[in-house]
């Protein structure tokens, strides 16, 4: 199964990583406090930006990145499937007992 099968999109994969999510939030709030001291504020955004277009252009192009993302979503599909199997696998009245 190769990445075009999965569909996979690595800019939007490496955004959505919890650790670069945490760290922009973390950025944010940083110089949102530190806003009464001038220019600092605006300093600090602005290179955090750039490290994160920097990151974006980077990270999703790494082999190591792309093979554990693919990883995840073949895990993420196969998982998925198992557990169409197992509804279908049950009986029709324990179907309608997990039929929201």
């Amino acid at each position: 199964m190769s990445a075009d099968e999965l569909n996979i999109n690595y800019t939007r994969e490496a955004f959505m990583n919890p650790i670069n999510l945490g760290s922009l939030l973390i950025a944010t709030l940083a110089a949102f406090l530190i806003s009464d001291f001038g220019d600092a504020s605006s300093v600090m955004l602005t290179t955090v930006f750039g490290l994160e277009l920097m990151y974006l252009g980077i990270v999703p192009k790494l082999p190591r990145f792309r093979k554990k993302t693919e990883l995840k979503k073949i895990k993420e599909r196969h998982q998925s499937n198992n557990e169409k199997d197992l509804f279908q696998s049950l009986d029709s009245a324990s179907q309608k007992d997990f039929w929201f």
